[in-house]
């Protein structure tokens, strides 16, 4: 089960750090114009996050992060207004008939030479200027397919904080109420990054058709920085930095996501392998796994496009999603190992099939990986039953004196203790239980559970499925009606998850009763164990 579950945990990061090979090559390729090849600025980043992580570790990756997202927060809050300020503001931006429509010929003079303008009934014409006029669909109600993407899209976010380099991140805090700091932070900060990156996609959707042909293949970030940098200094300085952060936020996220995934691979080898391991020998392991990580995903990357980053992710989490049974059941319920393990397995095996098979629209809109996942809780409530009964029978429980739901929670009960689940944490054997993780918890508190199960009914109102497909929706405020609907589900959202972090006052414990966790760190499988050398990087 600990194989398994580190291997779920370990081929997301590796798609992780695909996209993130993707991103930077894209935009190297967008400011020199594609004067390096993509291979070559892939390889570039994989040097740099090789040698960040020799020279560092994830406590400087933390501080530089810091740093960087703060030069980028504030450089995207300029962003929309300097926009606005060049081609509109969304309001305006959005109609067909807008004031910056234009008409443009389709083919330019050459790749660098944007196209002449050109009356509206001219041949060869297209709109530029307007959102609606150049892009239609951006305005139709979605269809079943796109129902499904974004239902699916919201369904597996609900595992990215299964990363191990978020669990690994969080375990670093100084204190429970430096956590609380960082959810709350973590909550606002979609709102403050994307906000703009989605103008930025708007902007270049409207007036790409003007641009010259090199402009067009790139991507929005990058096309719409070449277009703001020939405006005049300003924009040209606020590219540059915005460009710089970004990059630079780019290199730290994946090298976290390397660290989070070669200490979730030292774990697994000293806890399950060599506890006695020298420390020279499990640095070595560590770095051998991040060689083979970044090898891995330079041949994904190479593979793949920034035109697929959507099923990236989802595919991504989905890989995530499998780990829902260890965790979610594993710290609330007294499953059996055997239940989550034979989910897991089935789980996996089942996606191997599905790909093998080699069409992604097999089992449409489904996504193959959401079958997988389906499958692993399938089997798990399978095996479970299958436990439970066995365990009646074992134990002489009549079915005349007690319920079947009592019948099972007892069976649940029964098999759990055989499994040898401690009621306390056990820091020497690094022995993580469900009810030793409870007990700890009732000494800190938790955040508001109503609020966070009503953020989560609220994301699953956000999907648009209340229409017809493809529907004439009105403009409101530069956005169709149902996408303004679904950004003040995501608002209301936000506000729900900003107030479960305020409400949550962690208890402060006695400084002779408190455990000294100062030389402690801890992975999703291989327990807490004193001098980790994920604390020592």
């Amino acid at each position: 089960l600990r194989l398994a579950t580190a291997f779920c945990g370990v081929i997301p990061m590796v798609i992780y750090i695909t996209a993130q090979l993707i991103s930077f090559a894209s935009m190297v390729q967008g400011f020199t114009y594609e004067a390096l090849p993509r291979w070559a600025a892939m390889l570039l980043l994989i040097a740099l996050l090789l040698i960040f992580e020799h020279l560092g570790g994830m406590n400087s990756v933390v501080f530089t992060d810091a740093v960087q997202s703060c030069i980028m927060l504030l450089s995207f809050l300029v962003v929309p207004f300097v926009l606005g300020g060049v081609f509109g503001f969304l309001p305006a931006m959005s109609p067909a008939d807008c004031p910056h429509l234009m008409y443009v010929q389709h083919l330019s003079a050459g790749p660098d030479v944007a196209p002449g303008a050109c009356p509206s009934t001219g041949p060869g014409c297209v709109p530029a200027g307007c959102i609606q006029a150049v892009k239609e669909d951006f305005f139709a109600y979605p269809t079943h397919k796109d129902q499904a993407d974004i239902a699916f899209f919201l369904l597996n976010m609900l595992a990215a904080p299964l990363q191990p380099h978020m669990i690994q991140r969080s375990f670093i805090a100084s204190s429970d109420g430096a956590l609380r700091i960082m959810m709350g932070a973590m909550v606002l900060a979609p709102f403050l990054a994307q906000t703009p990156g989605i103008v930025i996609g708007l902007t270049q959707a409207a007036y790409s058709p003007s641009w010259p042909e090199e402009e067009r293949k790139l991507t929005a970030f990058s096309g719409v920085s070449n277009a703001l940098a020939s405006v005049g200094l300003g924009p040209y300085f606020l590219v540059s930095v915005m460009t710089c952060a970004t990059m630079a936020a780019i290199m730290s996220t994946a090298d976290s996501a390397i660290l989070g995934a070669s200490s979730l691979t030292v774990d697994i080898y000293r806890s399950m392998y060599d506890p006695s391991a020298p420390e020279r020998r499990l640095v070595n392991i560590g770095a051998c796994t991040s060689v083979a990580m970044c090898i891995i995903a330079f041949g994904m990357a190479m593979l793949l496009s920034s035109t697929m980053m959507g099923e990236i992710l989802i595919f991504q989490n989905g890989m995530l999603m499998q780990l829902l049974p260890s965790f979610g059941l594993g710290l609330y319920s007294s499953v059996s190992e055997q239940a989550v393990t034979g989910g897991l397995f089935a789980g996996l095996l089942s996606l191997v099939a599905l790909v093998a098979a080699g069409d992604k629209n097999l089992l449409a809109p489904v996504p193959l990986v959401n079958a997988s996942v389906f499958v692993n809780f399938a089997v798990v409530g399978l095996v479970q039953l299958a436990v439970a009964m066995d365990v009646m029978k074992a134990s002489g429980i009549g079915a005349s004196r007690t319920s079947s739901s009592t019948r099972a929670s007892a069976a649940t009960a029964e098999a759990s203790e055989q499994q040898g689940q401690k009621a306390t944490l056990d820091m020497r054997s690094g022995q993580l239980t469900p009810d030793g993780i409870r007990s700890i918890v009732a000494k800190v508190g938790e955040p508001n559970k109503p609020l966070l199960a009503l953020m989560l009914f609220a994301m699953i109102f956000s999907v648009p499925w209340y229409r017809a497909p493809k529907a004439e929706e009105p403009i409101v405020w530069g956005l169709p009606r149902w996408g303004l609907v679904q950004v003040m589900i995501f608002v209301f959202t936000g506000i729900l998850g900003v107030a479960a972090a305020i409400s949550w006052q962690p208890m402060a414990q006695a400084a002779p009763a408190e455990e000294d966790w100062s030389n402690v760190a801890c992975s999703p499988v291989g327990g807490c164990r004193p001098d980790d050398i994920s604390t020592k990087e």
